[in-house]
């Protein structure tokens, strides 16, 4: 929450009742969900977690503690030497990390972490701090601020350091460093979180409301105002997208922008303005398939699968204003922290746990999924594949293995819908594999992949069904599974007797091979050698067909002197059997 100690003595009345019943929901809602665990207990409340997972490391993690120093009047901050933490067994084991105080006593209280590598990173207390042994030592790089060093981001393409300080006498501001962090410049004011999309990225306001958040196109080199003025301790952004989400700590809502973090707007109400128990923390997150999560003084966590549209409790500790939590592939770790403190009365150094919730995401839906036809065998079957999970946020890639009853189907043909690009694609035996890209002109939408199948009268029944479903992203690698039970395949009923001429042909090769394609890339003819005669389609990038003809002698010519220079997918088809190839036109 960043109260000043003018401002937070008016709320100061409130947090004594609240405190303990806080406490007391939180352990209930603990205990009332299996899939949270705790796996350590500290010296203080926690305010921050972090783990090295960006860099292949999940099992490297820090913690870092909320305690006051009641010898320091209105303090937040301790002379405690146990306020870091630090672990290399995924939280099995953890050990306390010695820090040296500033030049005027005042130390650590850790809130952020940011990493260059697995070993070069820096974290911020009331000064910033460098580690170039992965978070075994640190040492102190900067001089007083007039504040404590509140959230820092290390961007990997323009090389900037970004920090926001906040003070008890207004001197908030934000500063760059080009030379990681021996000299800085200050470019902003009072500034919370940051939050990248390659170089999109915001960082949001302190007060509330008060200083407007900002917002980059180039990797935080210049910044400017965006129309979102709530505190938000940490934003957070789905990757390879210009989607960024904030949560409100005294607003009590959840915001969104598309464009980068320019315009915002509200999206989910939690509570009232200003509302001592019933609010946010501040802190939103996203893990890899898109689920979005914030956490709450009194009812743990809250989950939204919706892009923040509806939102349901799982459970875990609550927080107060200003505690950060940690998401990898596999866990959500967080604190209890800061629960509340009065005048002298020090309970944020009581105890804290850390607590570890193992993520299920449900995996992919498919809107064929589960689904039964009957039809006369020699009919056309007609097979739709449309992915309605979260697993497709920020994806620009998807790679396909389809498994079909060959003795019974044959593979006719398949598109996908407007937007996506088919890069590569084969049939071996049963199986098509099949890649395809986003065009990033395009808004972005789940890939309908529809499959049509020549149907023959081999057994009483057929089955298509997905053998896997790989999605990549910009910014994420999301190798996503498909749900076990089932639904994502599709049965199909024969009725009446088979095709005797398609039966005869599925009991011999495949009608044609390709001999040779050249040349590749062409200028103005492409020559053509086939084992047998066979029809032609030759599509853009964007899965227009530019070209479509019969190859019936051996060899055949397409001429593609009318076509622009650029890539495109070359569709041999012959009953029911297809081949595709990348042609590339140069000039």
């Amino acid at each position: 929450m960043n109260a000043r100690p003018s401002k937070a003595t008016g709320l100061a009345f409130p947090f004594i009742f609240f405190s303990v019943f806080v406490w007391i929901v939180s352990l209930s809602a603990q205990n009332a969900c299996a899939q949270w665990e705790p796996i350590g207990q500290f010296p203080h409340q926690i305010s921050n977690v972090y783990f090295l997972s960006e860099f292949g490391h999940p099992e490297i993690g820090f913690v870092g503690m909320f305690p006051a120093d009641t010898s320091y009047p209105g303090s937040l901050f301790t002379r405690d030497s146990e306020d870091l933490w630090r672990t290399s067994d995924g939280g099995k084991s953890w050990n306390p990390i010695a820090l040296t105080p500033n030049s005027v006593g005042q130390a650590f209280n850790c809130r952020d972490f940011t990493f260059k590598d697995s070993l070069n990173g820096w974290m911020t207390s009331w000064n910033c701090y460098k580690t170039t042994d992965g978070g075994v030592t640190w040492m102190h790089i900067t001089a007083d601020m007039g504040g404590y060093e509140n959230s820092i981001y290390y961007h990997p393409t323009t090389k900037l350091l970004l920090l926001s300080v906040w003070s008890h006498d207004d001197y908030d501001s934000a500063y760059v460093s080009s030379d990681e962090g021996t000299t800085w410049t200050a470019f902003g004011g009072g500034h919370n979180g940051y939050a990248f999309a390659g170089l999109n990225g915001v960082v949001t306001g302190v007060a509330d409301p008060g200083t407007p958040a900002l917002y980059t196109t180039d990797g935080g080199v210049t910044w400017s105002e965006s129309n979102f003025n709530d505190e938000c301790w940490q934003p957070a952004c789905i990757p390879g997208t210009t989607t960024f989400f904030a949560a409100s700590e005294k607003q009590n809502r959840i915001s969104r922008s598309d464009d980068g973090g320019k315009t915002w707007r509200t999206i989910y109400v939690y509570g009232t303005p200003f509302d001592p128990v019933h609010n946010l923390d501040g802190c939103i997150r996203i893990d890899r398939c898109g689920n979005l999560y914030v956490m709450t003084h009194t009812e743990g966590f809250l989950m939204s699968s919706d892009e923040g549209v509806s939102w349901h409790s799982i459970g875990g500790p609550s927080a107060w204003d200003d505690a950060r939590f940690w998401i990898t592939s596999d866990y959500i770790y967080a604190g209890d922290g800061a629960a509340a403190f009065v005048g002298t009365e020090c309970e944020l150094c009581s105890p804290g746990t850390l607590w570890r919730y193992h993520l299920s995401n449900p995996g992919l839906v498919f809107s064929d999924g589960s689904k039964r036809m009957s039809l006369s065998a020699g009919s056309d079957a007609t097979v739709n594949f449309t992915p309605t999970g979260n697993e497709m946020l920020g994806a620009d890639s998807v790679h396909f293995l389809i498994r079909y009853d060959s003795a019974s189907l044959i593979l006719k043909d398949f598109n996908l819908s407007g937007g996506w690009t088919i890069l590569d694609s084969s049939t071996h035996g049963d199986t098509l594999d099949l890649w395809a890209a986003f065009d990033s002109s395009y808004q972005i939408q789940s890939p309908n992949l529809q499959l049509t199948f020549k149907t023959v009268l081999a057994s009483s029944s057929a089955k298509v069904y997905l053998d896997s479903a790989h999605f990549y992203g910009g910014c994420q690698t999301c190798d996503c599974p498909v749900l076990a039970n089932g639904s994502d395949s599709v049965e199909i009923d024969f009725q009446g007797c088979g095709n005797p001429t398609i039966l005869a042909a599925m009991e011999h090769a495949p009608p044609f091979s390709i001999e040779s394609i050249v040349p590749n890339p062409a200028q103005s003819k492409i020559r053509i050698t086939l084992s047998a005669p066979a029809s032609y389609s030759l599509f853009d990038q964007l899965g227009i067909t530019r070209l479509t003809g019969n190859l019936s002698s051996i060899p055949s010519e397409i001429d593609v002197t009318s076509l622009p220079s650029g890539s495109y997918y070359l569709r041999l088809t012959s009953n029911g059997y297809t081949i595709t190839r990348k042609i590339q036109i140069e000039r």
